[in-house]
């Protein structure tokens, strides 16, 4: 299962998002927010740590085809796009 985190560096989002790391049905998390330099740090933060690969996206959840576009591109196939694992 892959889980897009919407927010993900935020206060909650980053609790969400340790917790979905260590579990075994996570296969990727898609950390998204408007920061993307908030993003990455989180996903480097958790590197490392064990638990699905993770990546980085800027997303401003305002913005309707941006949102279409994250949602498409985190459901997309893993060859399909380019991924980094943490």
């Amino acid at each position: 299962m892959r889980v897009l985190a919407l927010g993900g560096p935020g206060a909650m989002g980053a609790v969400a998002v340790r917790v979905a790391a260590g579990l075994p049905e996570v296969t990727e998390i898609v950390v998204a927010d408007k920061r993307l330099e908030a993003a990455q740090g989180l996903v480097h933060r958790l590197a490392g740590a064990g638990g699905a690969p993770m990546r980085a996206l800027q997303v401003d959840v305002t913005d309707d085809t941006a949102l279409r576009t994250a949602l498409a591109e985190s459901c997309s196939t893993p060859s399909a796009r380019t991924t980094a694992s943490a």
